[in-house]
């Protein structure tokens, strides 16, 4: 069976593998023998260029699955903030190719802090690229219209049920929201405010987020 889709730009012996539909599938046929990998990530990734360079496409594709299993959701949540859910998929995938592409770059620090610089790169470039097209004289103005519309009723409807939401929590864990969250008060600045403790904020914050959360999904379901 093969896992694998080519990938434009690379050659067929560093095909990725297809990391959505294909992580719960390999773990459980034992390919990735997550007990001989390492806990670093910059280690991860030193074996991964060692690998490829080494024409050991398969080892390096095992490792990848490793970064993207640990980092993948941080990836994701760091894009879904500014994009459609299809959106924010097509752009972390995008994200992990030009990553895997530019391994031999990441030197030392924080893996997740450079993958999630790189998607948030994808994520300005797409917006330049939607600007400059439908700023060309010769460009295909109404594709990029209607792409940049959709995104935008999407974002206004997912804006209104979020007001929705928001409206209908009462006093306390409503101010607790705008204030961290929108007017990005601090948790200080808050309990002087509310006169509670900063546990007292911690739970209405927890509170609030699992009423929202719960009454977003019952409006979009």
């Amino acid at each position: 069976m093969d896992f694998t889709e080519s990938v434009p730009g690379l050659n067929p012996s560093e095909n990725l593998l297809i990391f959505p539909h294909n992580l719960h599938t390999l773990t459980t046929m034992g390919i990735l023998e997550l007990d001989t990998v390492p806990d670093d990530d910059g280690e991860i990734v030193l074996r991964i260029v060692s690998s490829k360079e080494g024409d050991a496409p398969d080892e390096a594709q095992r490792l990848f699955e490793v970064l993207y299993r640990r980092h993948g959701r941080a990836v994701l949540a760091r894009l879904a903030v500014s994009a459609s859910r299809s959106h924010a998929d097509d752009l972390a995938q995008e994200a992990w190719m030009r990553a895997w592409k530019r391994l031999d770059s990441f030197k030392t620090g924080s893996f997740r802090a450079w993958i999630l610089t790189i998607a948030t790169n994808c994520r300005i470039d797409r917006q330049r690229r939607r600007s400059e097209s439908l700023l060309a004289p010769d460009s295909d103005v109404a594709d990029g219209s209607a792409e940049i519309e959709e995104d935008r009723v999407e974002q206004t409807e997912r804006t209104t049920v979020l007001r929705d939401c928001l409206s209908k929590l009462d006093d306390r864990r409503r101010r607790v929201i705008v204030g961290l969250f929108y007017e990005k008060t601090d948790y200080e600045a808050v309990c002087r405010e509310l006169g509670i403790t900063t546990n007292a904020a911690y739970k209405l914050t927890h509170e609030a987020k699992r009423l929202l959360s719960d009454c977003c999904r019952r409006k979009i379901q």
